[in-house]
Order: structure tokens, then C-alpha cells, then sequence
């Protein structure tokens, strides 16, 4: 594993010195290719452009090919360690879309990625997480007319599904800030005791009093 991890790591390096010299090239390339578009052959200077952006995006494949190395040799042999040999990891996979709306925590995204995926037990609970990035399309127009459109990223962070073995029989939301879709519906929001905690979260319960029972101090303190 630590000859591997040295290999990496001198494969990365190259890579950083590599990209190092592929910016310091292009940047004096297109210098010198604006000068010469004003001064000579227009079209010779937009084929040596597409030359350049060429090299770039094959180095570009290059960095990424080697990152998903990274993930699929090194992370899945560290997962297996940190967390046993049962844990599974996919570095392409994720938490099924349908199961991270079902919450009501966030809108349907018009564009999305799940990767990161792990599923593995602590004490005897099974879970499963992933990252996730979910994005809103955005359509504007200018003064003249064009059409842009963008998608704007409104959650990126991980998904953590967790299987208790008792029945909650409560239904328990603690969000932060104002979540892209989330709707409360006919919860009610609540208040604890920490005026820190509701100054940061608000709570939303469907019954108050069992809500408290899991909504202990010590759950508190943790969040």
C-alpha cells in the first residue's frame, strides 16, 4: 500500500509540473497568436488555436483518468480499512435519486450528480452516504435577445441514509438556512431550550411531544 501511495504521489507531481508548463504555453501562445491574427495569416493562427485547445483537453482527460485511479484504488482499499471488509464503496454510484426527494427537503433537480457511494455499519446500524450536487436550470436573455442558459448549483454536500433498528414513529426535519423546495406542509415548528440551536436550525415536527424525546440535549450538542 505505501509503495503504491509513493507511486501516486510521484505520478501527481508529474502531473502538477506538467500543467504547470501546459498554462505557461498556452497563455504565451495566445499572446503571441493575437499579435500575429493582427499582423498576418488569420486562418494559420485559429488552426494552431484549435491545436492548443486540443493538447489542453487531452491533458485535461489525463488529470481525470488519473484521479478516478486515485478513487477506485487507493479510497476503495482505505474505505475497506477504516471501515471493514463489508464496507463497499463506488466511486460512480449513489444513493438512488427518488430516496434523497422523498425527505421533502429539496426540489426535483433538472440536473444532478451522485458519487461517493458508501454503505457499511457503526455498532451494528447499517448506512449507506453519498455526495451529492443538485442544480436548478436557469434561462435568461440579454438586451438583444440571445438565449443563455446556466444551471445553478443549490445543494452540494452528502446524503446520509441511516436504518435504526426501533421504529421512529415521528416525523423530525432540522434544516439549515432555506433548502431550494423544502416545504414544511402541516408540521409545526417548534423551539428547543438551546437559543443558540434555533437561531441556527429551525425544527419542524408532526407530533411535538415524541419530537422531544429524540430531540434530547446530547442530540442537540451534536448537531
Amino acid at each position: 500500500m505505501n509503495d503504491e501511495l509513493k507511486q501516486f504521489e510521484e505520478e501527481r507531481k508529474k502531473l502538477n509540473r506538467v500543467s504547470i508548463i501546459v498554462t505557461v504555453i498556452a497563455v504565451l501562445f495566445l499572446i503571441v497568436s493575437f499579435v500575429l491574427m493582427l499582423l498576418y495569416e488569420i486562418m494559420l493562427v485559429f488552426v494552431a488555436i484549435i491545436v492548443l485547445l486540443f493538447v489542453v483537453i487531452c491533458f485535461s482527460a489525463s488529470k481525470k483518468k488519473f484521479a478516478g485511479k486515485i478513487k477506485s484504488r487507493i479510497i476503495s482499499t482505505m474505505v475497506k480499512e477504516e471501515l471493514g471488509e463489508d464496507a463497499i464503496y463506488d466511486q460512480n454510484g449513489g444513493i438512488p435519486l427518488n430516496e434523497i426527494l422523498s425527505t421533502g427537503m429539496y426540489q426535483y433537480p433538472d440536473k444532478y450528480n451522485l458519487e461517493d457511494y458508501i454503505k457499511s455499519s457503526y455498532n451494528g446500524v447499517d448506512y449507506q452516504m453519498c455526495d451529492a450536487i443538485l442544480k436548478e436550470k436557469h434561462v435568461t436573455r440579454d438586451s438583444k435577445g440571445n438565449r443563455r442558459v446556466e444551471y445553478i448549483q443549490y445543494f452540494n454536500g452528502k446524503v446520509i441514509i441511516i436504518d435504526f433498528k426501533k421504529d421512529i414513529d415521528v416525523i423530525l426535519k432540522i434544516v439549515e438556512g432555506h433548502p431550494k423546495g423544502f416545504n414544511p406542509g402541516l408540521l409545526e415548528k417548534v423551539e428547543t431550550e438551546v437559543i443558540d440551536f434555533n437561531e441556527k436550525f429551525k425544527t419542524y415536527v408532526n407530533d411535538k411531544e415524541k419530537a422531544f424525546y429524540y430531540l434530547t440535549p446530547v442530540f442537540i450538542r451534536k448537531i
